[in-house]
């Protein structure tokens, strides 16, 4: 869980380390639904899981 108290953030528990977010989002379940749950699951998550892994590849600098 993420606590946002104004600019800050403070996490309240280690969630592990995962190799991609379809596996975290795996153990963790969203409850989305309808339309909001089709466009997470089929466009955000596929978005997010490209972004993380260029990162992880290139470092968070490089805008290949």
């Amino acid at each position: 869980m993420v606590k946002y108290h104004g600019a800050t953030t403070s996490l309240v528990e280690d969630l592990g380390i995962f190799d991609t977010l379809d596996k975290f989002y795996a153990k963790y379940k969203q409850t989305y639904r309808g339309i909001k749950k089709f466009m997470y699951e089929y466009i955000g998550r596929k978005i997010m899981t490209n972004k993380v892994s260029k990162v992880r590849r290139y470092g968070k600098n490089n805008k290949n």
